[in-house]
């Protein structure tokens, strides 16, 4: 239920504000969010989860020979779980909203493998650098924060002055939220 409720609520806070008190020009500002800020809150969630999971997990890696790599991606695997789930309330509102993009369904389950194997290797990475840099694990909430205001969830790339795009293309999480925007929300394959 969480990996529904957060994103839902984190859309309506942010629609409340961009619409009621800065009148963003976007038409459904509440969709145009939800297709960003749900796959926002799976990659989030699951690196800091993956962060911490190898220290947190240090006696199950005693008690069985288990290669250490196997708990981040377990933490990975099981957020994936929740955000699978998620889609099993997020992909009817949106279809009926757009039916059109049942069509795109096959595209979409494309998308949702490409975002496991991306946030699995970012979950991997930080896991890793927790274990040698223990303050990574302090950082993570703020870089995750940064991170979230300098990906396009709750604006387009266009919005962005062509003088900062270069922050966007270089976020690999923006291509994944335009994904998810072009098929949800647009109900188009995106370029």
């Amino acid at each position: 239920a969480w990996a529904v409720i957060n994103p839902f609520l984190i859309m309506l806070a942010v629609t409340f504000v961009f619409v009621c008190v800065f009148r963003t020009d976007i038409k459904d500002f509440s969709r145009f969010v939800l297709a960003g800020i749900f796959p926002w809150f799976f990659f989030s969630n699951a690196v800091s989860d993956a962060a911490f999971s190898i220290p947190n997990q240090k006696n199950v890696l005693r008690q069985f020979n288990l290669p250490a790599e196997m708990i981040p991606l377990a933490s990975v695997l099981g957020n994936f779980l929740n955000f699978l789930v998620g889609w099993i309330f997020i992909f009817p509102l949106f279809l009926w909203f757009k039916p059109q993009i049942i069509t795109l369904a096959p595209l979409l389950l494309t998308g949702l493998f490409l975002t496991l194997i991306f946030v699995s290797g970012a979950g991997l990475m930080i896991s890793i650098l927790n274990l040698y840099f223990r303050d990574i694990g302090q950082l993570l909430s703020v870089i995750l924060m940064f991170w979230f205001w300098v990906t396009p969830v709750f604006y387009s790339v266009e919005m962005v002055p062509p003088s900062y795009r270069w922050i966007c293309a270089v976020n690999p999480m923006t291509q994944f939220i335009i994904f998810y925007r072009g098929v949800l929300f647009e109900g188009r394959v995106p370029l």
